[in-house]
């Protein structure tokens, strides 16, 4: 019973960050505060959309950029929908980060 709990803990604990897949805050451990599963709903159309963001020591997301390997999604309304929903993101702030790190992350268009 032990080990279901442990398993359904640790599976929990790695969706709420699967999405979120390199960069120089994940090298340096640097956690998501903020409640996200990185899935926006849409009635254009369905896909991903993979961003690089920059993120300042205060745990704010400043910028982001589209990326074009790994997107399937390539339209505008959408992809300023995602970046509006990314610079809502709170990560962890501390004086002892860089002022600006870089972070990729991959974002799930659904339809209703």
């Amino acid at each position: 019973m032990k080990a279901l709990f442990l398993f359904l803990f640790l599976s929990v604990a790695y969706a709420s960050t699967a999405q979120i897949t390199g960069g120089t805050l994940v090298d340096d451990g640097r956690k998501l505060i903020s409640k996200s599963n990185f899935t926006i709903t849409d009635s254009i159309c369905a896909g991903t959309v993979v961003m690089s963001l920059a993120v300042n020591r205060n745990g704010e997301v400043t910028s982001g950029k589209y990326i074009t390997e790994g997107s399937t999604i390539t339209s505008t309304p959408i992809r300023i929908k995602v970046r509006n929903y990314a610079m809502k993101l709170k990560f962890e702030e501390g004086v002892y980060y860089p002022e600006f790190h870089y972070v990729t992350v991959k974002f799930t268009v659904t339809k209703p």
